[in-house]
């Protein structure tokens, strides 16, 4: 069966923090805006500049993370393990492991219960939209 593809390009910032396992995270990040990512317990917050993004991801729960495609992005995990589809090929990452997804590349997750993880897109036109909250 042919998963089919979720337009994810838009992230809801928001002005209340979600619930985020933000010990994990420097004091200094905890203060940058708060993210809903698209799927129920993901959760994040976003640095935004000329050159790219940076979002700090916290799994509150299993997330499957639908069949989506934007520009480049790096990401490393940071706590605990997902499961990472690149392009049809499956691998699973722990603690340490980093994957680079080319531009357009199809791809999608399962991230498990407790999983954290750092991404940086490339350039403001690859990561998803932003749209703000009040």
């Amino acid at each position: 069966m042919k998963t089919q593809e979720q337009d994810l390009t838009e992230v809801e910032l928001d002005v209340v923090p979600p619930a985020l396992r933000e010990s994990a995270w420097p004091a200094f990040v905890t203060q940058w805006p708060a993210a809903r990512l698209g799927a129920e317990g993901l959760s994040g917050r976003i640095l935004r500049g000329a050159q790219g993004w940076i979002i700090f991801m916290t799994a509150e729960r299993d997330v499957h993370v639908p069949l989506h495609r934007h520009g480049a992005q790096w990401g490393i995990v940071l706590e605990g393990e997902m499961d990472l589809t690149i392009d049809g090929v499956t691998r699973t990452y722990r603690r340490g492991e980093s994957h680079y997804i080319p531009a357009g590349v199809a791809h999608e997750a399962t991230l498990f219960s407790g999983w954290q993880g750092l991404y940086v897109f490339d350039g403001p036109s690859a990561a998803p939209k932003v749209k703000e909250r009040r």
